[in-house]
């Protein structure tokens, strides 16, 4: 059965970690933050759907230590970095843009014979590429 919860118990339950004005301000942002799923108006009273919130809230754990309710920094993924001109010869990064590969993830999802099907791409570039993902800890696939 579906239970709903109003703000005032959710506000007053320590199972949540929010005061009554911070879940004032999430329903006002709920299009952006994704919270209007969890939540039903009557006239003008506002509730939650638990079942719905409580997944919602679990989407986020990763974000919010809701402890501490300090915000966790996640290190960006290395593999998302675009690739740039000053990391490569004017050659390499070419011929990276002919191939479509503009991010490490790009790169590291090359094997060397897939890289050297280029006809414009020759072993010193290979080797330039090799040594670009190496600062990363990659390496490129053999096969």
């Amino acid at each position: 059965m579906k239970k709903y919860v109003s703000v005032n118990d959710i506000a007053n339950d320590e199972k949540y970690p929010f005061s009554k004005r911070q879940l004032q301000h999430l329903l006002y942002k709920r299009k952006t933050n994704g919270l209007y799923k969890a939540v039903r108006k009557i006239g003008s009273l506002i509730y939650f759907r638990e079942d719905l919130f409580d997944e919602w809230m679990d989407s986020f754990k990763e974000i919010v230590n809701v402890e501490t309710k300090e915000e966790v920094r996640k290190e960006p993924s290395p593999l998302n970095t675009k690739l740039n001109c000053e990391d490569f010869s004017v050659r390499a990064y070419n011929r990276l843009g002919e191939m479509n590969i503009h991010t490490v993830k790009d790169l590291y999802n090359q094997t060397k014979a897939s890289l050297l099907a280029n006809p414009r791409l020759g072993k010193r570039t290979l080797n330039e590429l090799e040594e670009f993902l190496t600062s990363f800890g990659l390496q490129l696939k053999e096969e």
